[in-house]
């Protein structure tokens, strides 16, 4: 039961860890897509 909890909380960790990555990634991508178009 407890290495239930322990195996989602890591499975949990990661996925957010690679959410906060991709959206970092996504928000970098936007900054340089409206600087190319300013410029």
């Amino acid at each position: 039961m407890l290495k239930k909890m322990v195996i989602d909380h890591f499975n949990i960790t990661i996925i957010s860890i690679y959410d906060t990555d991709t959206i970092c990634r996504g928000m970098k991508y936007q900054v340089r897509k409206r600087k190319s178009d300013m410029g």
